[in-house]
């Protein structure tokens, strides 16, 4: 997309990559708030003039999400999970997916910015971990019911979970993207971090529906009656509070969980496919995407996809779609964008730490310095970093270091 080819530019020409230019790059192209519903609070749901994102956060500084930098200073209220409930915005880590109103997105400057109006806190289950598998290249949990794969060197883990990772018997919660081309669908963890023993949920679309009991992703679910609970539907985006245990989960309650605004003048939303309309019409976790007039070519079920354009009526008209190339693993893995403020330097251990916030950051014979060297890393310096998250899951390794004076 666009705004990943400035990124591109930047990095083969640093300091060659003028406002100006980047201005005129982005010429007609357009950008990446919350449905109305649970969560919501007005903005782009009821006036359709701002902007929309929807994807994990993939930076600091403020929160970078679909290569955007949202600045959340300026709020209107706190950030909200799928309950409604406030979260505080140190919880924005990274991993953690987001639905994000906007006011216009700047493109003059790299990268975009633009002043966040709300953001709300997606995860896809919350529950205990039933099992767990270790593979060559990652886990694979069973968490209230469902598949989830964690991959090493993409898969964000939390630094309050055990070192070896989560384990039988945790509480976990998930963010991430659902696979529905593999069977059983699985979750693809973009971060899990720990939980409270209560409150087990689960999001996403309804795939089967019988007399007692409903599927979501690889879970089974049962409900008494005979009749599904209000508001489920075969193919409808809905969230279950569980109850229940391991193998015996039953449907509690059932709430909405709003995609996207109805209306926005310009959206960037990333995810998987989650179902194929029609060769040029498709669903992305719930919001509807018109591609008819861009080229579809390598589409289907369970492919990484950035999607632009407005919504109008619930429906993301498409005019730019990128269909992500993954590796073997099934993973496509994107460098941080990291802003922020070094706290404290190991300089033994070649690590550093961001003021507010855990992940500690290594710097190796790899790193590349821009305007300044390893003597510059010191506490109080303003950074600007690229890096990737090493094997452990929790710890960045820095590719390029940038020194802001």
């Amino acid at each position: 997309m666009m705004r990943r080819l400035f990124e591109r530019l930047r990095r083969a020409c640093p300091g060659l990559l003028t406002a100006a230019l980047a201005a005129a790059l982005v010429v007609g192209c357009g950008g990446g708030g919350l449905a109305s519903g649970e969560g919501s609070t007005g903005g782009v749901g009821s006036g359709g003039t701002g902007t929309f994102a929807m994807g994990p956060i993939s930076g600091y500084g403020s929160i970078l999400v679909n290569g955007v930098r949202y600045d959340i200073s300026q709020l209107g209220a706190a950030p909200v999970d799928d309950d409604g409930r406030p979260r505080d915005a140190a919880s924005l880590q990274l991993g953690t997916v987001v639905r994000v109103e906007a006011g216009p997105i700047d493109d003059s400057v790299v990268p975009p910015r633009a002043v966040a109006r709300a953001v709300a806190v997606t995860s896809e289950v919350v529950g205990p971990v039933e099992s767990a598998l270790a593979d060559a290249t990652g886990r694979t949990l069973q968490v209230a019911g469902q598949t989830v794969r964690i991959q090493t060197g993409a898969t964000v883990l939390d630094d309050r979970l055990a070192a070896a990772g989560p384990a039988p018997g945790d509480w976990v919660e998930v963010y991430g993207t659902v696979d529905s081309a593999v069977l059983p669908a699985r979750i693809v963890a973009t971060r899990v971090e720990p939980h409270g023993a209560s409150g087990a949920r689960v999001r996403g679309t309804v795939t089967e529906l019988g007399a007692a009991s409903l599927r979501i992703g690889s879970g089974l679910y049962s409900f008494g009656g005979g009749t599904p609970p209000a508001g489920v539907a075969l193919g409808r985006l809905v969230q279950l509070r569980l109850q229940g245990s391991a193998g015996h989960w039953q449907v509690g309650t059932v709430a909405d969980t709003p995609a996207a605004p109805a209306e926005a003048a310009s959206a960037h939303v990333s995810g998987r496919v989650t179902s194929l309309v029609s060769a040029s019409r498709f669903v992305i976790d719930g919001l509807t995407v018109d591609a008819s007039g861009v080229p579809t070519a390598g589409l289907a079920v369970g492919k990484k996809v950035e999607v632009e354009g407005p919504i109008r009526d619930g429906v993301l008209v498409a005019t730019q779609l990128q269909i992500e190339t993954e590796d073997d693993s099934g993973e496509t893995v994107e460098p941080y964008e990291l802003h922020g403020t070094i706290a404290a330097v190991d300089t033994a251990g070649g690590t550093f730490s961001l003021s507010g916030r855990s992940e500690l950051f290594r710097l190796g014979a790899a790193t590349v310095y821009e305007e300044g060297g390893a003597a510059n890393v010191v506490a109080g310096m303003r950074v600007e970093m690229r890096g990737t998250l090493n094997a452990d899951g929790r710890s960045i390794d820095v590719l390029r270091i940038h020194f802001e004076r």
